[in-house]
């Protein structure tokens, strides 16, 4: 028996598993965030009409632009992108850093953090950059996604000419202000999450931490986090034990109403468009069958060069194809 049937076999086994325990039909959003075109060959080509990710269009609550893509892409482009969601009536998110740190009228280097510098910074110039960007082609972002400001802000070491602030969790949230009010103004009502790699549930004090973080951002903003999104650290011996203590952590926020829902980050790891998917399927598998966890957003994600592909979604090596993935894997 060759190891593709081997894996199908196992599969079936699983979700038959499953299926006699009672697994849920799903009700989770589904998120969607491909490369941008420097790494994902066919991006653009999402944006036909005529495009072949349909079936996975159909499934797609939220699809997510990194901001410093919009940054630097043609204002033409972004016109593309924006009409066709537009046209598919798929909501637009911005992942992208709030941290303001060390902007001036010369912009002097920071001596920690700083936009360019470390993860989870931006200054205002670039957010209304972006802003006005969407807006020029007709679009509304609805929800922003921090990028780990609790992680990069407060616990990363960084190396010398990128070193981390650590600043508290009072000082975070007050940086964010000026970035924050750029969005705010631009798209009112704009929902605002979190994102944060599972590590953090291995720093000293993180509970605590990250619910004085939650707490301060309600009462700065008048809303509590809309999301925490998981960036799981899927080669780290400890991955098991972080993502549910982190997850479940999630649950006692939400609870207290500090945080709305819990999202999972699904990526993959390999050096080929088939390794990478198949190892997707497995970290689904692992996350909602062998840890037992049901997250309220699925965020479907490539930073990586792989999958070099988007399209098709018929296609078993695609990205869009491992929207179909887990759909299917959640209705069994």
């Amino acid at each position: 028996m060759n190891v593709c049937r081997l894996s199908i076999l196992l599969l079936s086994l699983l979700l038959s598993v499953e299926l006699l325990a009672g697994w849920p039909a799903s009700a989770t959003e589904v998120w969607l965030g491909p490369q941008s075109p420097k790494r994902a060959a066919d991006f653009l080509d999402m944006f036909r009409p005529d495009a072949p990710w349909k079936r996975a269009a159909a499934h797609v609550n939220v699809f997510k632009l990194y901001e410093g893509y919009v940054i630097s892409a043609p204002q033409d482009h972004v016109d593309k992108i924006v009409a066709d969601l537009n046209r598919r009536h798929i909501p637009i998110a911005l992942e992208g850093g709030l941290m303001n740190v060390g902007e001036g009228s010369a912009n002097p280097p920071p001596p920690c953090g700083g936009w360019g510098r470390v993860e989870g910074y931006s200054v205002p110039k670039a957010a209304m950059l972006v802003a006005s960007k969407v807006k020029k082609a007709g679009g509304y972002v609805k929800y922003f996604a921090m990028d780990e400001p609790v992680w990069y802000g407060h616990y990363y070491q960084g190396q010398p000419g990128h070193l981390g602030c650590h600043s508290s969790v009072d000082q975070i949230v007050k940086v964010m202000e000026s970035n924050l009010r750029v969005y705010t103004e631009a798209f009112p009502g704009i929902v605002v999450g979190d994102i944060e790699p599972t590590n953090l549930a291995e720093q000293q004090n993180w509970q605590s931490e990250f619910s004085a973080f939650s707490t301060r951002f309600r009462e700065a903003t008048g809303t509590p986090l809309a999301f925490l999104h998981l960036d799981v650290l899927w080669e780290a011996p400890s991955k098991d034990r972080s993502v549910t203590a982190l997850f479940r952590h999630g649950e006692t926020l939400k609870r207290q109403g500090y945080l709305g829902k819990i999202g999972i980050i699904y990526n993959g790891t390999g050096n080929t468009d088939e390794s990478w998917i198949r190892s997707a399927h497995d970290k689904i598998l692992t996350i909602e069958v062998k840890n037992g966890l049901r997250p309220d957003q699925a965020i479907i994600q490539s930073w990586s060069p792989y999958p070099t592909h988007t399209l098709p979604d018929s296609s078993p090596n695609s990205l869009t194809n491992l929207v179909n993935f887990y759909v299917d894997t959640k209705r069994r």
